[in-house]
């Protein structure tokens, strides 16, 4: 894996003590940028020395690999690109850990997981009203040789 970029962006300030509800294996730490109103949290493995933020992938260990019922659509997108093994950039606990992440904070949560080797997954979760989180997979250069 090259350089790993990993980040939470919301656009107001949270209230930190939601954020007590993640699994205890899951670290975290805001950050602010002073020349925007947009915060960044950072999630990592709790207990981990870390020599730079947003550097690593947080622990999925307890963080559920099948998405929700009301995502059935993005579990059938999920069955669907592993059948043609290229489910592999498609990162559920990612999705999932995003859909926490909003739910615990009641803000709509932005998520970033990227490296130069070909990984790139965003999502969003809504927070107002029913609907699908917007997601974005890339995929490696041996998905597209398949």
């Amino acid at each position: 894996m090259g350089h790993l970029v990993v980040a939470h962006a919301m656009n107001v300030m949270p209230a930190l003590e939601p954020l007590s509800t993640l699994p205890k294996s899951i670290g975290w730490s805001l950050h602010r940028d002073e020349n925007t109103t947009s915060f960044y949290l950072d999630t990592f493995k709790a207990g981990t020395e870390r020599k730079w933020p947003f550097t690593s992938m947080p622990p999925i260990k307890d963080v559920p690999l099948e998405l929700p019922e009301e995502l059935a659509a993005l579990s059938r997108v999920y069955n669907l690109l592993e059948s043609v093994r290229l489910a592999n950039t498609f990162k559920r606990a990612f999705l999932n850990l995003n859909l926490a992440l909003s739910k615990s904070l009641q803000l709509e949560i932005f998520s970033v997981c990227t490296d130069d080797d070909g990984l790139d997954f965003v999502c969003r979760e809504p927070i107002a009203g029913p609907g699908l989180p917007r997601w974005h997979g890339g995929h490696t250069d041996e998905d597209r040789k398949l």
